[in-house]
């Protein structure tokens, strides 16, 4: 038993520290100071799909034909659901050694140089008089080159982000290599900041009104504001999984990190009706 005594301490701390709201003797007969902690977020707005496609050939010309191809498919799929008008762009080709090798890439796609020439090898293979296939000695030779580039999707609608899983798994996304493999961010982090902050504000006013009405008072006035956040404690936490319903199926740390996040700490006098 004597084990959950820290923990039990640390709860009480926390959530001594974290309590929303605080009230005190004001210096007017009557009147009382409480103090309101509120905060607000503002989910991002934009998302960025970073895809990486490669292409093999004999020569540098056959790779980069082959990666093109990829390319132009991959446009075409977001086409096909609805997604033509997204913002596109792709970044220089550049050579890669060996493609089966290189873990760092996000997509292998088929060697179609070396299934050509492995086709080329078992076509050379001579039938036996009784008609079975003898084993060809011909080694497929593996391509000269192998380039590989990112394309990156813009989405600045995020309802976007549903059809864009399917696009994703034409290329051997899975549903949480696609959501991993996204980032977000907020088009105007400015304009979100203002949200946010007026959100906060709002929500502090409310609570005092609530929190006054409950007592038999009302707010008479505001007597200080402070943007200082209030350290980490139960109530974060429970923020934490508030600000989880944002967005249940973009559960993400870069969604998440992205958000734009304003906490605002404001004392009211208030006094009884």
């Amino acid at each position: 038993m004597n084990n959950f005594k820290p923990l039990v301490m640390a709860a009480v701390a926390l959530l001594a520290v974290a309590a929303p709201a605080q009230a005190g003797k004001s210096d007017a007969a009557n009147e009382v100071t409480l103090h309101i902690d509120a905060e607000a977020a503002i989910p991002p707005d934009r998302a960025e799909l970073a895809v990486t496609l490669s292409g093999s050939g004999a020569t540098r010309n056959d790779a980069i034909a082959a990666l093109r191809a990829k390319q132009d498919a991959f446009a075409k799929s977001l086409g096909d659901v609805g997604l033509g008008s997204a913002k596109v762009s792709a970044s220089e080709p550049v050579k890669v050694d060996d493609a089966t090798d290189d873990m760092a890439m996000d997509v292998v796609a088929a060697d179609a140089a070396g299934d050509a020439a492995a086709a080329a090898c078992d076509a050379a293979a001579v039938a036996s008089p009784k008609g079975r296939k003898l084993v060809s000695s011909c080694t497929p030779k593996k391509p000269a080159f192998t380039l590989q580039a990112t394309t990156t999707v813009v989405f600045d609608d995020l309802t976007q982000l549903d059809k864009a899983q399917s696009v994703a798994a034409t290329v051997g996304w899975s549903a949480y290599r696609f959501g991993y493999g996204m980032h977000y961010t907020t088009a105007d982090p400015a304009a979100a900041s203002k949200a946010a902050r007026e959100q906060a504000i709002a929500k502090a006013r409310k609570d005092a009104d609530d929190y006054a009405a409950s007592l038999g008072y009302h707010v008479v006035r505001i007597i200080r504001v402070s943007n200082a956040s209030p350290a980490f404690g139960m109530r974060d936490l429970h923020n934490l999984t508030t600000y989880a319903d944002m967005a249940p199926s973009r559960m993400t740390p870069s969604y998440f990190g992205a958000a734009t996040y304003v906490s605002v700490g404001m004392d009211f006098v208030i006094a009884p009706n």
